[in-house]
């Protein structure tokens, strides 16, 4: 979402943002259970620099993205293309729909394996180009918005029996839906600079009231599947030089509460917060040091570096320089991100799949404890 760029990244927007696509490579794999960088390969006449995964499925043994311009689902060792122009952005947790925006007429679709794509059409209250960005467990529900050509967004969700229905604004001014918890009760983003959470009982409702400044902002950028964990990114003072917003986690028992990373102390941690696991127990994002790092989140480690985390469990991350962690699946074992990819002189910038952070072998011995 451009507005949620805006705070996430601060004057530094050249970083790619979860939504945009990724470039893809040839990894490499390792037996069942280990770390490993795992390659899914790409749609027939594409090509590796043209293809990209932008989401993990809740079971994670589904993989999301475009390939040559051309939206695929892969899953078990088939890649299934979903259309030309078809850019997905999420998918639901057996990998059996996927949704996310057709390039054509600039509209939400949903896919699935029986009925192919369905066009999800415009909000009839607030219509301009439609943009899912979340879905259900089941694939019955699904969440996002719509932005007209002044910018103007509205949050929406949609079932097939209700068509896409408005959930409002927190104040006069924008709002957009970025995720919904598994049963697809619950939907989270933002609006008026505050991240809400929205409930068909409740309506919308402000989860970060007070930031402790007039002007800042803060954006929900997903949900857990199990509804209890709220994540995101929160900016006190948006727009100053070299200030960058903060990663931030939320439950109705604790409110908003941060995910310290030790070399900014135990307070904040610039960065942001962009998925989580199905119970909340993970959540991945990046972290800000003047450069960019994916970074993971566990109530026993904290934040860490995933590059740093990765290569202290033995997985050879030499040739890598992670940025961003996109996706993760519900049990928390498979991840997604993007990064340079290469080396000096000859970096581009890649996705990445790794697989088997829920691991017990015995790695290479270090502070990080590898049975989180």
């Amino acid at each position: 979402m451009p507005t949620l760029a805006a705070y996430r990244h601060g004057p530094r927007t050249r970083i790619v943002v979860v939504s945009c696509l990724f470039a893809f490579f040839v990894a490499i794999s390792a037996r069942a259970g280990e770390l490993a960088f795992l390659d899914i390969g790409y749609l027939p006449g594409a090509s590796p620099d043209t293809t990209g995964v932008v989401a993990v499925s809740g079971d994670g043994h589904a993989f999301i993205g475009s390939s040559g311009g051309r939206g695929f689902r892969w899953r078990g060792g088939v890649m299934t293309e979903i259309g030309t122009g078809a850019a997905p952005s999420a998918v639901n947790a057996d990998g059996s729909v996927v949704v996310g925006q057709t390039i054509a007429n600039k509209h939400a679709f949903l896919w699935d394996e029986v009925s192919g794509l369905h066009d999800l059409g415009e909000l009839a209250s607030f219509s301009g180009p439609t943009f899912a960005t979340g879905v259900s467990a089941d694939g019955l529900t699904v969440a996002g918005y719509t932005q007209r050509d002044d910018y103007s967004t509205r949050a929406w969700i949609w079932t097939a029996s209700g068509g896409m229905q408005d959930i409002g604004e927190l104040a006069p001014g924008n709002s957009a839906a970025s995720g919904i918890s598994g049963d697809g009760t619950i939907v989270v983003g933002y609006s008026a600079g505050h991240a809400f959470r929205w409930t068909a009982e409740t309506g919308m409702v402000d989860i970060t009231p007070d930031l402790g400044t007039d002007n800042a902002v803060s954006g929900a950028a997903g949900i857990s599947t199990d509804g209890s964990t709220i994540i995101g990114s929160y900016n006190l003072t948006p727009g100053a030089p070299h200030v960058w917003g903060r990663q931030f986690g939320w439950t109705a028992e604790t409110g908003l509460f941060d995910l310290p990373w030790p070399p900014w102390g135990d307070t904040a941690t610039p960065g942001s917060a962009f998925a989580t696991s199905a119970d909340g127990s993970r959540i991945v994002g990046e972290i800000i040091d003047w450069f960019f790092y994916a970074s993971l989140w566990t109530a026993q480690i904290g934040t860490v570096d995933l590059n740093a985390y990765l290569a202290s469990r033995g997985l050879d991350t030499s040739d890598w320089d992670l940025l961003q962690t996109v996706s993760i699946s519900g049990d928390g074992d498979v991840i997604v991100g993007g990064g340079y990819h290469g080396g000096l002189g000859g970096a581009t910038y890649q996705s990445w799949i790794v697989t088997g952070l829920n691991s017990t072998e015995t790695i290479f011995a270090s502070t990080f404890d590898p049975h989180i």
